[in-house]
């Protein structure tokens, strides 16, 4: 299990795209993937954004979602990937191959939240990274 927290976003807006990026990326339809967003609005932006994604970039993996979960509150069952862009997650118990964290310079709540996370995670010892975007 490891953490990765990806810091330095303008916005929340440039973080989500970076976080659809991320999922994107090497997107495997048999891995289960939880995104933890901080409220309803990043939830619609969210989905407004992958459908952008798929416009814009014409792969048809933005249209996948069936084994991604979207959640305004801390996961209750276990998943290969969780994605946090909210100020509700300070501690994480459900196990998880790789969490990755956001934070932005436009939501102090986000950030707070972050580093009472990576605080969380360190004391159990999780294998901890940080990438400045």
């Amino acid at each position: 299990m490891s953490a990765t927290f990806f810091s330095g976003f303008e916005t929340k807006s440039s973080a989500l795209n970076f976080l659809l990026e991320q999922i994107y990326e090497g997107f495997q339809t048999k891995r289960s993937i939880c995104v933890v967003l901080k409220d309803e609005g990043l939830v619609s932006e969210y989905k407004f954004l992958q459908k952008k994604k798929y416009f814009d970039t014409k792969q048809i993996e933005y249209l996948y979602s069936r084994n991604i979960a979207l959640q305004e509150s801390e996961p209750n069952e276990n998943y290969d990937e969780i994605h946090i862009l909210s100020d509700r997650i300070t501690d994480i118990d459900v196990a998880s191959e790789s969490i990755f964290v956001y934070t932005t310079k436009s939501d102090e709540a986000i950030n707070e939240a972050s580093r009472k996370l990576y605080a969380s995670l360190k004391q159990k010892q999780i294998e901890l990274k940080h990438t400045a975007v």
